[in-house]
């Protein structure tokens, strides 16, 4: 879908993440109680509440850090900087799916984008065809549920195989991809040497878990073509998906 690209949005805050709204729906009533949204995710009224693991939200087979380390890699960042704390958070396996689009690129193709209210109605593709989370394996990129923090950066996890000791912000991506992801006409497909950091990415060898936007589950093969797998995180591109394309 065509779009403009706007100026990188200064992140502000408070910075909660389509994750920490969904709580009250995945049985953490309580925790979502505890959560003071009107104030900064890494306020320290909100320490215990962050660093809440959260089952649903981590893969089993996602055996990383249960607290990661949110960080800044400098502003601007450079591949050298020694990405810098700036709060620790409960962890997260999975990303919302922004679409085809550049970050900034308005109006957006996917499911989630800051501060976005997409219904189900502009779910033109059908619910069935259009992912809106997916799986990002704490092993490749360490990111939490909270949300993003003003001046954050993601990065590669050490445990990645694209890490570099001498370069450990390599690649580093802006605040939006703490909690969402794009997939460009440059992207692999999931689990592809050399993704950035903000890519989608699992512990299973042969793909990654996707969630459908009707509430079912589908497993994308890495040896998914671009133009599908593309097209199945966009809900309004048109696109017709036939069987065993992914």
């Amino acid at each position: 879908m065509a779009g403009r690209l706007q100026r990188p949005v200064p992140e502000s805050g408070p910075g909660w993440s389509l994750f920490a709204y969904l709580l009250p729906y995945v049985e953490q009533e309580n925790h979502f109680r505890s959560i003071q949204f009107q104030l900064p995710i890494a306020h320290p009224s909100n320490a215990a509440a962050r660093r809440t693991i959260v089952d649903i939200f981590v893969c089993p087979s996602d055996l990383g850090p249960r607290v990661i380390r949110m960080t800044d890699s400098g502003k601007p960042p450079a591949d050298a900087n020694v990405p810098m704390l700036l709060a620790e958070a409960g962890v997260c396996s999975y990303a919302g799916v922004l679409g085809d689009g550049a970050y900034e690129q308005l109006p957006f193709s996917g499911v989630f984008h800051r501060n976005s209210r997409v219904r189900f109605t502009d779910i033109t593709d059908g619910t069935s065809n259009t992912v809106g989370i997916g799986e990002r394996t704490s092993a490749f990129s360490e990111n939490s549920w909270v949300g993003v923090i003003p001046g954050q950066e993601t990065v590669y996890a050490p445990t990645a195989r694209e890490y570099d000791p001498q370069r450990p912000s390599l690649r580093a991506r802006p605040a939006i991809t703490a909690v969402l992801v794009h997939v460009r006409i440059t992207s692999g497909p999931p689990n592809t040497f050399g993704n950035s950091p903000g890519s989608f990415a699992s512990s299973h060898t042969a793909g990654a878990q996707f969630l459908n936007m009707d509430g079912s589950c589908r497993f994308i093969s890495s040896n998914v073509s671009r133009a599908t797998y593309r097209a199945l995180v966009t809900r309004n591109g048109g696109e017709v998906i036939g069987e065993g394309e992914f």
